[in-house]
């Protein structure tokens, strides 16, 4: 009898029981499931945060500011003498300064005096002054510089309009389109020239011209502007 209450109390208790089992196991998956979850999160917000990635490596001290006061002229004084020992290839200064040239058009409309350079790639004497000139001319807001590689045949008309037979030669016009009559011809080491020739341009004191050039210099640039 024991047996047979005993029995018809589990049949009748199993699906009370099972249900209990069931909705316990699912009552604890979707806890670790959502531990997994949050666990993933902060692993992915810590693996994706620079500052503690770097922490769980080490952390570096800022410098003393005392240290940063000696490496700044250190480092300055590198960067210096970097460059002095490893200057720009003076094909390079020519090259820029060339296509760094202004146009025709801009030549007759800005109103500023303008130096005009011959020079060839070959040219040693080009070469040896091209950190002179680029120094002391080039990037120069009151002046234009007219950097002209004899060798390509667009320089032919400008060879010709001032004469030149022997490179480097650099050549002066005023602002107002007077040539002066002071020609710069061979190596140009003095930067000191330059400036006193710039100077007196600037000043607008160059207005004699020169009888040796045949034409008006902004008549001649017109001329040119119309071929290109």
């Amino acid at each position: 009898m024991a047996a047979k209450l005993s029995g018809e109390c589990i049949e009748c208790q199993t699906p009370q029981i099972k249900k209990m089992v069931e909705s316990r196991e699912k009552t604890l998956h979707k806890k670790n499931s959502q531990e997994g979850i949050r666990g993933e999160q902060r692993f992915t917000s810590t693996k994706n945060d620079p500052t503690v990635a770097g922490a769980a490596f080490f952390a570096l001290p800022d410098p003393p500011p005392i240290l940063l006061a000696v490496l700044a002229p250190l480092l300055a004084l590198s960067i210096y003498f970097g460059q002095a020992l490893n200057p720009t290839p003076a094909i390079t200064l020519l090259n820029t300064m060339a296509v760094s040239s202004p146009t025709y058009h801009e030549l007759l409309t800005n109103g500023k005096p303008t130096a005009v350079e011959f020079w060839a790639a070959w040219c040693p004497d080009c070469r040896e002054s091209a950190p002179t000139v680029y120094r002391s001319l080039y990037g120069r807001d009151d002046l234009n510089l007219l950097s002209i590689n004899a060798d390509e045949a667009s320089a032919r008309a400008l060879i010709d309009y001032f004469g030149v037979d022997a490179i480097p030669q650099i050549n002066f016009v005023d602002g107002e389109g007077s040539v002066s009559d002071h020609v710069i011809i061979g190596s140009v080491r003095d930067e000191r020239e330059l400036e006193r020739e710039v100077g007196r341009l600037v000043a607008n004191r160059n207005k004699f011209g020169n009888d040796e050039v045949d034409g008006n210099w902004r008549e001649f640039l017109e001329r040119l502007e119309k071929k290109t």
